[in-house]
């Protein structure tokens, strides 16, 4: 395993050296044995080092000299619609181009075309909606876009965290309708297609309509080829920008997958990687998340298997006897400093900072809440505020504080995955307790009247016994 912690403002290596020398090959373009599309994934839970990884494996790393442009796209932005994604990768290759190659002349044509159409095809949807037109005419549409919404929430369970349609089916009146509508006209570029309204002729809307993750996916690959390889015959008398000199090697890297996987997975995994394979480029992606690529979509084994670096980088956490060398360097008692933080080097970092400071205050409580839960979404976040009440999590405790058995069941699902969260050293299921004081001192902070009631009522029913 590679662990990193960063401590007194210099990152240091604990543990194996050979992991970072492996992915620092990889980003050397070195260990790709000549493939034209190499994709490594770097796989561990939340904050035991995989971001800190990548950086310590590019520390001298020069991209100018390897011939390579870089687009790293991180957890950092703000990414709420695929529109969002390929704006990141518009701006990242705009970006590296003018830093490391000095060419701030670099546009991406086709790419930016398609960008424009689709948000033209959402305002005009949107301007459509807000008319006041026909009571007739807007009940079609209101009833279209529900049968279309439920058949979403159907198909993938989870959107309903953001839009749960079959709630929503009473509603009927023009600002319902709005929105009602308004809830897609971002997350799926081509819904009124779908629904049959609001159509053009225009070649390029209607291909965006028809599959946005694809017409974007090829027109981002064709402005990467002109940049990185220069222009094919087909495209000679095109206003499309110049080759950019010495440079014909594409590194992206895309960090904390899962917080865009479900936004511009099949856009990415379907579409844009595959589209890799046939260009006049070589690209090297590495992919940072939780789980193994294989089993977040379909795709990586069906059209990618061949192109996938094995094995991928397992981060995982500290063992005892490196927590037994930082401890001794830190001068903090190691027992505490491993039950506590079980290994995991972002905790380590906090626990120690916390250390220093002679406790913990509400600015450091609020960090650690953030980044515990940034791969969270609401309905999760409020899912995790009710495990944080219970000695055990469980469907049966779970179930006295929700008001269904499906809900207590789709909670301890979800809990059971978080491996981030949970005291893997537990013969039962329950929130790691460093993590669940630290939570639970926050939420107390942010909310005191909820969140005592909230305890109160969860020792009345048997659940919390433990002090807090």
């Amino acid at each position: 395993m590679v662990k990193f912690l960063d401590l007194g403002g210099c990152m240091n290596l604990i543990g194996r050296q050979a992991q970072v020398e492996r992915l620092r090959g990889v980003m050397k373009f070195e260990r790709c044995d000549g493939r034209r599309l190499s994709i490594l994934g770097i796989e561990g839970p939340g904050g035991v080092g995989k971001s800190s990884l990548i950086e310590m494996a590019e520390q001298g790393l020069d991209y100018k000299i390897l011939r390579a442009l870089k687009v790293h796209l991180d957890s950092t932005e703000v990414v709420a619609t695929l529109l969002d994604f390929v704006d990141g990768l518009i701006q990242g290759v705009k970006s590296d181009a003018r830093r490391s190659y000095s060419r701030g002349d670099i546009s991406l044509k086709k790419t930016e075309q398609a960008v424009a159409a689709a948000r033209k095809i959402l305002l005009d949807a949107q301007n459509e909606v807000a008319k006041n037109g026909d009571p007739v005419a807007i009940a079609q549409i209101y009833h279209r876009a529900m049968a279309f919404g439920k058949s979403v929430n159907k198909i993938s369970p989870k959107t309903k965290d953001w839009a749960d349609f079959e709630a929503m089916e009473s509603k009927v009146s023009t600002e319902d309708v709005r929105d009602v509508i308004s809830v897609f006209q971002d997350e799926v570029p081509n819904l009124f297609n779908n629904l049959g309204i609001f159509s053009d002729g225009k070649n390029l809307r209607n291909s965006i309509r028809a599959n946005a993750a694809k017409v974007f996916a090829q027109a981002l690959v064709d402005d990467l080829e002109v940049v990185l390889a220069g222009y094919n015959v087909k495209d000679a008398g095109k206003p499309l920008p110049s080759k950019i000199a010495g440079c014909d090697r594409l590194l992206l890297i895309v960090d904390d997958f899962e917080s865009v996987s479900e936004i511009c997975g099949e856009f990415l995994v379907k579409y844009f990687l595959p589209a890799l394979k046939g260009v006049r480029f070589q690209s090297i992606v590495i992919i940072a998340g939780r789980d193994d690529l294989t089993v977040t979509h379909p795709s990586w084994n069906q059209h990618l298997q061949a192109h996938l670096l094995d094995p991928a980088i397992d981060v995982g956490p500290l063992s005892r006897s490196e927590i037994d060398v930082i401890a001794k360097r830190e001068g903090v008692d190691s027992e505490v400093l491993w039950r506590d933080t079980d290994g995991y080097p972002y905790f380590i970092q906090l626990w120690v900072e916390a250390d220093r400071r002679g406790g913990e205050n509400a600015v450091s409580l609020k960090k650690f809440y953030d980044r515990t839960t940034r791969w969270m979404n609401q309905q999760q976040k409020e899912w995790l505020s009710i495990c944080l009440l219970l000695d055990e999590v469980n469907i049966g405790s779970i179930s006295k504080l929700v008001e269904s058995e499906q809900c207590a069941s789709d909670i301890f699902s979800w809990f059971e995955m978080e491996a981030s969260i949970r005291d893997t050293k537990s013969k039962f299921f329950a929130v790691r307790t460093y993590i669940r004081r630290r939570l639970l001192d926050y939420l107390r902070l942010r909310d005191p009247l909820v969140v005592s009631a909230q305890e109160d009522r969860a020792r009345e029913l048997g659940v919390l016994k433990s002090i807090l």
